[in-house]
Parts: structure tokens; C-alpha cells; sequence
């Protein structure tokens, strides 16, 4: 295992050197560093002042934080809410908010918590009393509050990094790759699943998904990059 983590962290710094991503993405990379410096207090905060906790954090969204940027302007959410508050998100799912979570998202984290984490699942569950359509209410409203996105992404970093013993990695690098992958791909992606090299080469879908066939780059490589050059 720890060779195989030595081989991640060599090719994806390997990878990295390739792409300037503040370059490529501009003005919505600084409106990214902008929100960064806007909230890191309440990221530092929430994450309890450690100060390597709050930068793996942030690094984690910020790829997603350049892709709100690129969409916040043209993105109407109201439908939506409506449909997934009467309907579910097996019916209408959808990004929402700056880090882009999705209610089916929240939905997994609160499901992995409860079984697996009374501690966790008292910071971000429900009264048991409380209607499904209600909880779906409070969802919404907490997906657009910063302070409860950060408290979603601490909870996310916290299942996973237990899910797959993610502390026990020496270099902390590591952590950013497996966490940003699994943050952009689900709770549900294993570390065992992955393919270091085709993973590298391959998975180059942001920032507009599969289906688009034009340029794209590696979500994992812009988080990763941007911890390495990143100071708090």
C-alpha cells in the first residue's frame, strides 16, 4: 500500500506540471481564490484551527468553486426545489451552492452516518418526528447556508477518510487525491478501484461532464495542484 502510494503522488505531480490552471480558467479562478480568502476563516473554524485539515478542505472543492463560478449566472434552482422537495432525488437531482453538492449527496452522507457514526449523524441529521418532505426543505436551506456546506464537506472528509483508513497515509498529498476523487465521484468510489495511470490520463471530464467532447481536464490534478502552491 505504501508503495502504491508513492507511485500516486510521483505520477500525479508528474501530471500536474503539464496545465496552468489559473491560466486556462481566469477570471473564474480568481473568483475561486476570492471565495477562498472570503470564508477560509470559517473553514479554519470549523475544522477546529487546524490549519492542514482546512487546506486538504479547501483543495478538495476548489475545482468546484471554479466551475459555480462558470455557472452561478445562468443557473435557476427554484423548479427544482420545488420538485425535489414534493418528489426526492430519485426524481430531480441537482448542484447547489458554491461547492456544488448535490441532495442525493447529503443524502448518502446522512445514510453512511447513521449506520456507521452516531457521532457524526447527530451533527447533521434529523429528528425522527420530522416529515421526509421537511427534511428535504432543510436540506435545501442548509445547501445554500457557507457554514453548513463546510460542515457537509467536514462530515464527507470524516465517513470517507474512516471508510477507507485514509489517516494512515504518509504523505498527505495522498489524502487531497483520494478525497477530491472521492468528493467529485462519490461516497461510494473505493480507493481499491483505482488505476493510477489510467486514472491520470483518463479521467479528464471537468468542467462540463463525459458527454462533452471538446478539452477537459482532471478534477483531482486541479485540487492537487492547487494545494501544492496554495498558502494559508
Amino acid at each position: 500500500m505504501r508503495f502504491l502510494l508513492f507511485i500516486l503522488f510521483t505520477l500525479s505531480s508528474f501530471f500536474l506540471v503539464e496545465e496552468d490552471y489559473h491560466k486556462i480558467f481566469g477570471d473564474d479562478y480568481d473568483d475561486a481564490l476570492e471565495y477562498v480568502e472570503k470564508n477560509k476563516v470559517n473553514f479554519f473554524n470549523i475544522f477546529e484551527q487546524d490549519s492542514t485539515a482546512t487546506k486538504v478542505a479547501i483543495a478538495i472543492v476548489f475545482p468546484e468553486l471554479i466551475r459555480y463560478s462558470m455557472v452561478r449566472d445562468f443557473f435557476e434552482t427554484t423548479m427544482l426545489e420545488i420538485l425535489y422537495t414534493q418528489y426526492g432525488s430519485n426524481t430531480v437531482d441537482f448542484s447547489i451552492g458554491s461547492f456544488q453538492m448535490k441532495p442525493s449527496f447529503i443524502e448518502a452522507l446522512e445514510n453512511y452516518a447513521l449506520i456507521n457514526n452516531d457521532h457524526v449523524y447527530k451533527e447533521i441529521g434529523f429528528d425522527k418526528t420530522l416529515s421526509e418532505e421537511d427534511r428535504r426543505k432543510v436540506r435545501l436551506k442548509r445547501l445554500k447556508d457557507e457554514q453548513w456546506q463546510i460542515q457537509y464537506l467536514k462530515t464527507f472528509i470524516t465517513l470517507y477518510s474512516g471508510k477507507e483508513q485514509l489517516y494512515k497515509t504518509d504523505l498527505i498529498e495522498n489524502r487531497v487525491v483520494f478525497l477530491s476523487r472521492a468528493y467529485n465521484q462519490g461516497l461510494e468510489s473505493s480507493t481499491s478501484q483505482l488505476n493510477i495511470e489510467e486514472f491520470l490520463n483518463s479521467n479528464a471530464y471537468f468542467p462540463y461532464g463525459k458527454k462533452y467532447l471538446g478539452k477537459q481536464y482532471n478534477y483531482v490534478a486541479i485540487a492537487l495542484d492547487f494545494f501544492t502552491k496554495y498558502q494559508l
